[in-house]
């Protein structure tokens, strides 16, 4: 399974259009069918960042699933020129699951809690794995989520915590981990 976290900027006078785009057409259309919506969040500010997490069996399957959306008349005439009239910046980042034990399984209804802690963490090279096992071992307060980066940078790891406890720096550091950066979000609109 992988996982695509999908960010999207987009000006605070833009967000409201482009977030009843989201929920009246794009969702409608896209369903289940093309990717498994599994999470949204955003942060608000004057540059609101919107960030949605997409679940498919595989790249092989999630490249299927694009190119039969692109085949859906209302998504490429009604949704995208909409969207991207909207949209300031686009970033897409593949991510694969890491498997804990004991961790409720990813949906929408596990990441409820607002607000969550996004954080991501650059690691020495090769060291991703090591760092996303002691994250899962350590077991932040309010765990919902850790995965490694598969592209663009393979030497990343991303945990979600429903509160803003995280282990120490200098911990992380021991394990491989170079910098880390956190980011406080709210639910998404859908």
């Amino acid at each position: 399974m992988i996982h695509e976290l999908r960010e999207y900027r987009i000006d605070v006078r833009a967000a409201d259009a482009y977030f009843s785009l989201f929920r009246d057409l794009a969702m409608p259309i896209r369903g289940s069918a093309y990717g498994r919506l599994v999470a949204n969040w955003l942060i608000p500010g004057e540059v609101v960042t919107f960030y949605h997490l997409w679940e498919y069996d595989s790249l092989v399957e999630r490249t299927a699933k694009r190119a039969a959306l692109a085949q859906v008349e209302r998504w490429t005439r009604d949704f995208l020129p909409g969207a991207a009239a909207l949209v300031s910046s686009q970033r897409l980042t593949i991510l694969t699951p890491y498997a804990i034990d004991g961790l409720p399984g990813f949906a929408i209804d596990d990441f409820a809690a607002a607000p969550i802690v996004f954080t991501t963490i650059r690691c020495r090279t090769g060291k991703a794995a090591a760092v996303a096992s002691a994250v899962a071992a350590a077991r932040p307060l309010g765990l919902r989520g850790v995965w490694t980066e598969e592209m663009p940078d393979p030497n990343a790891v991303w945990y979600v915590c429903d509160r803003g406890e995280a282990p120490a720096s200098d911990w992380l550091e021991a394990h491989g981990a170079v910098h880390r950066t956190t980011k406080t979000c709210e639910r998404g609109p859908y």
